[in-house]
């Protein structure tokens, strides 16, 4: 419920405390695998509720002290913990992979690779890296029906809009027009969220509708 439902309908802030009860629980019942799942939301939702960098420690922790099932549940934690990392600043080992690596291997499991992708497009827009956001958006395709994290994919979304509003600004003709109907597109799915009670994404639908209110009056100052 926390980690599918209640982000659909309740601030996503809400949901840390429960899913780490859950998480304690399923350790304590030697649960690994509900444990597990309990921890991927817990550290993905903390994630995107902007939970301070610095408590991020307490997720390692539990990282470290949790007994995974299966090699996609280390590397799904351990997408997020890399961009907590990077956002922190932190130096990383000669040896250990970044990001970038691990957007760039060669995964075969759909779901993983979308989710590393859709942490990726976060780090590049938060940066301020839009022409590698673009790039990577092109790259990625349509990773939504391979997010299981209700979240995940409404964020995706909200990147979407947001990368293809601002790509649009850059050039011209058709490209243009294909990159606003795009962004209009995913924009339009944030409002149908909105007015069914998403309260996750009221502050991001503002910020849409101020990249969009910016790329249409480019184009109103070039027709003049």
């Amino acid at each position: 419920v926390q980690g599918f439902i209640n982000p659909s309908t309740s601030l996503l802030k809400d949901t840390i405390a429960p899913l780490l009860e859950g998480f304690e629980i399923g350790m304590k019942l030697r649960d690994y695998q509900s444990a597990n799942l309990c921890l991927g939301m817990f550290v993905a939702n903390s994630f995107y509720a902007g939970l301070p960098l610095r408590d991020s420690d307490q997720m390692i922790a539990l990282h470290i002290a949790s007994e995974h099932s299966d090699l996609y549940t280390e590397l799904f934690i351990h997408n997020y913990f890399l961009a907590v990392r990077t956002l922190r600043g932190d130096e990383r080992d000669e040896d250990e992979r970044g990001i970038v690596e691990l957007a760039n291997a060669n995964f075969k499991n759909v779901t993983l690779t979308s989710y590393v992708s859709a942490v990726n497009l976060e780090l590049q827009v938060f940066f301020g890296e839009w022409e590698t956001a673009t790039r990577l958006l092109i790259e990625a395709g349509d990773v939504r029906t391979a997010l299981k994290g209700p979240y995940s994919g409404t964020r995706f979304t909200f990147l979407e809009s947001l990368v293809c509003f601002r790509a649009a600004r850059s050039c011209s003709g058709l490209t243009r027009w294909k990159w606003k109907r795009r962004g209009a597109r995913s924009m339009k799915m944030i409002q149908t969220w909105v007015k069914k009670g998403n309260v996750n994404l009221e502050h991001s639908l503002y910020l849409l509708e101020a990249e969009r209110g910016v790329m249409e009056g480019q184009k109103t100052k070039k027709v003049a």
